[in-house]
């Protein structure tokens, strides 16, 4: 339910803003925390029953607004959305589009979905939240998001149009950008990225320094072949150091197969 509440002795705006209530106001997320309750308008969408992609069109297609809440084994996601485009998104420590990529990896791994609906106007002021507040007050003019020790405000040139009821410790401001930036989904990734790999006995041997095989992989392919076999070692996903690496998934599939054919790396099929 919105209430109607008047704005008292703010000599920015006369303006009465919609009072919101937070959606998920213990959320260790800044995004999560500062999301307002909307209109549930997909409720457990999982990917046995749904393509992410052909969703994140319709949503598009439709010029949707509002958010969208991802969970699976512990993981949680938010993405915010402005006329059918996803403009902010923040997954534990990741913001922006390593957050969105998060979001594709819970969904693969039978994430569930859900999405409230917003007024354009609500969400539009909330696509500067990332990284930490600007302690400062707000300016003339003031877009974005102003945050209290009571409260929080949502501003559209100097005009208060939303208010959470939310104690926060952290005051500031989270100035609306000129044009908000679409963040995408990432584009599919080769099959042989998806595919397990081994480390063999020679690309065990090529993790120590003081071996010639160490030796001859870092002066045939660098550092970055060495901190893949360790990535491996570690069992952790391919994915995650192509992103540290940024190495593009033509990159990535070239440098696996020169592993493979030298014999540091085999397939798991």
């Amino acid at each position: 339910m919105q209430v109607k509440i008047e704005a008292r002795g703010n000599p920015m705006t006369e303006v009465q803003p919609t009072l919101l209530q937070p959606m998920f106001k213990d959320s260790p997320l800044t995004l999560g925390r500062l999301l307002p309750a909307g209109k549930a308008a997909y409720l457990g969408l999982r990917s046995k029953f749904c393509d992410l992609r052909l969703f994140f069109s319709e949503l598009e297609e439709r010029e949707w607004s509002g958010h969208l809440y991802a969970t699976v084994e512990g993981w949680r996601a938010h993405v915010l959305m402005l006329e059918g485009k996803a403009v902010a998104a923040a997954c534990r420590e990741d913001e922006g589009e390593l957050a969105l990529s998060s979001v594709q990896d819970m969904w693969n791994a039978g994430a569930t979905l859900s999405g409230f609906r917003l007024e354009a106007e609500i969400a539009r002021a909330l696509t500067g939240v990332r990284g930490p507040a600007l302690p400062e007050s707000p300016p003339s003019g003031f877009s974005g998001v102003w945050m209290g020790s009571a409260q929080t405000e949502l501003w559209l040139e100097g005009r208060a149009v939303g208010r959470l009821v939310l104690p926060s410790s952290e005051q500031g401001i989270y100035p609306m950008p000129g044009e908000a930036r679409s963040i995408a989904l990432s584009e599919p990734l080769p099959r042989v990225l998806l595919i397990p790999h081994v480390l063999t006995l020679r690309g065990r041997d090529a993790l120590s320094p003081i071996t010639h095989t160490y030796a001859s992989l870092r002066r045939e392919l660098g550092g970055v072949a060495i901190g893949l076999l360790e990535h491996l070692r570690d069992s952790k996903p391919l994915n995650s150091y192509l992103t540290e690496q940024n190495l593009a998934p033509t990159e990535a599939v070239l440098l696996l197969g020169r592993m493979v054919e030298s014999g540091f790396l085999r397939l798991e099929e």
